[in-house]
Formats: C-alpha cells, structure tokens, sequence
C-alpha cells in the first residue's frame, strides 16, 4: 500500500519529529531513569538556551537525585542573562526550594561587584520573600559583606511591601539584624496596601520605594494629591524616598514638581544594563 503524503501530512510529520526528544526526555524522567533523562533535558536545554521549561525539568531530575548544587547551576544560566526578569524562574526555584540559593546568588555577585568597584557606591540589593523565612539569613549576609569588606552604610537590603506583610515576624528580625550592622533598608512597591504605614511599628525601614502605579497615574489630579500626600507623610517619618518606573521627561518633572522625592528610577533615566558604570565627577 502507497500512503499518499499532502503538505497537511508532512506538516503533521514535521510537528511529530520536533517533539520527540522533548516526549523522550520526558518518557526517561517519567520511568525513574533519571541519569538519560538528565542527558536529554540537557541537550534541549543547549539547543535552545529559552527553552526554561526544559531548564526547570532538568532542575527537578537533579534535585530528585539529590544533586541540589547541579540543580541551582541550571538556574545560574538564566539568572546570569540580561534578556531575562526574575519572574522567568523565580516561582520554579521557589516550588523546588531553590529560591534562596537564588538570592544569595544575587548578594554574592553584587558584592563581588562592589568589591571590585573603584568608587565607594551604595548597593540597593533586593531579596525576595522566599529567602526572608531561611534562618540564618542575616548572619550569611554580614559574613558576605565582611568577605567583600564593605560597611553597612553602603548596603541596602530591600524587599516588598507585600512580602513584608506575609513573612512579617521573620521580615522585622531581619531588619533588626541589618540594622545593628549599619545596613539600610527599603521597601518596595510602597503604598499598595490599606495602611502601608503600620509596616514601620515593626521595620524600622530607612527608605520605600513606591507602587509603580503612583507613576504611571502622574495625569491623573486626584492621583498626584494623594501620591504627594504619602511622600509628604515618609518624607515626615524621617524616610527617604525612590519613585520608580520613570519613562517620561513629563513624569520626572511632575516627580520633581511634587516635592520630597530623593531618587528616581526609570528608563527615562537609565534602561537596566549588564555591567556596572558610574557618573564621572568632577573635583573643583
């Protein structure tokens, strides 16, 4: 028998074959044979290198097998890419327990930088609500800085408004931590919540960054009143203040025009960039 092959069929072959070492993989993972499911996943992963959902089989297999520092390398890849947001991989690390190895990537790598750093910056470093319930965070972080030999004043440790409130008792011993050792500390995407302020009983915070919804609403007159409002009242608690998500010449002028704003963040200013450069300045 003469099987007769139109553009559809061959469409559908096509679509078949592609698929097959992805099925493989998963049929090897699936059996228990993890050493060849290991070796598929990673040949998909270095044929497509945004292959991410590969990338988090491959973690999974690696921590099934015990092998938690192979599982948090595969995550050291995407991690290391420009091109990528932490959302990518962030709640995938955090199902597979890896979420605060992530962080502490993060810290190490910005200390290094820091370190190698011929100017005396200050570091804005942000951690998630993942690494803020691990004990012993606080205690690795002062190891860190000590390693990097950078005091406290050129650090601050940020996390959100919202992982503030979830993780609230283990949030406010952190800070009480990094404080002692002359660390600020900032919380992000401030002013979302019914009563952000209340967070200061408990976090002695030195800084918030705002809701990025206070600048995207600038247009709007009874948005900009309010948002003067809860500047005012950080400004008044002894807080400094960052606005974020500045795309526009017209938002930092309304910014600037509404008074008790310190920094500012934004495309407008400076698109996210790999490497790290500074301002000249000019002595005299």
């Amino acid at each position: 028998k003469i099987n007769e092959m139109d553009s559809t069929t061959a469409a559908s072959w096509r679509e078949q074959v592609e698929i097959m070492p992805t099925l493989r993989a998963q049929i090897f993972a699936a059996a228990g044979r993890f050493e060849e499911a290991v070796e598929a996943f990673r040949g998909l992963v270095a044929a497509d290198p945004d292959d991410l959902i590969s990338a988090r089989n491959l973690a999974g297999i690696l921590i099934q097998m015990g092998d938690e520092e192979g599982a948090f390398a595969e995550y050291e890849k995407p991690m290391a890419r420009s091109d990528l947001a932490a959302a990518d991989f962030m709640p995938t690390a955090a199902e597979q327990g890896l979420a605060g190895k992530v962080d502490r990537w993060v810290v190490l790598n910005a200390m290094r930088a820091a370190a190698a750093h011929e100017q005396k910056i200050t570091w804005l470093v942000n951690l998630s609500g993942y690494s803020l319930g691990e004990p012993g965070l606080a205690e690795w972080l002062t190891k860190a800085m000590r390693a990097a030999k950078l005091s406290g004043e050129q650090v601050i440790f940020q996390f959100s408004e919202g992982d503030a409130v979830n993780y609230l008792k283990q949030a406010a011993a952190f800070a009480d931590a990094v404080r002692k050792q002359g660390c600020g500390l900032s919380i992000s995407r401030f002013g979302g919540g019914l009563d952000p302020f209340k967070l200061f009983e408990h976090i002695p915070a030195t800084m918030v960054k705002f809701e990025g919804s206070f600048t995207q609403e600038l247009s709007k007159a009874e948005s900009r009143e309010r948002f003067a409002e809860i500047i005012q009242q950080a400004r008044d608690s002894g807080r400094r203040t960052l606005v974020g998500f500045v795309e526009s010449a017209a938002q930092m002028q309304t910014l600037w025009s509404l008074g008790g704003v310190d920094y500012l963040q934004g495309y407008y200013l400076q698109a996210p960039m790999d490497r790290l450069e500074t301002a000249e300045t000019t002595e005299g």
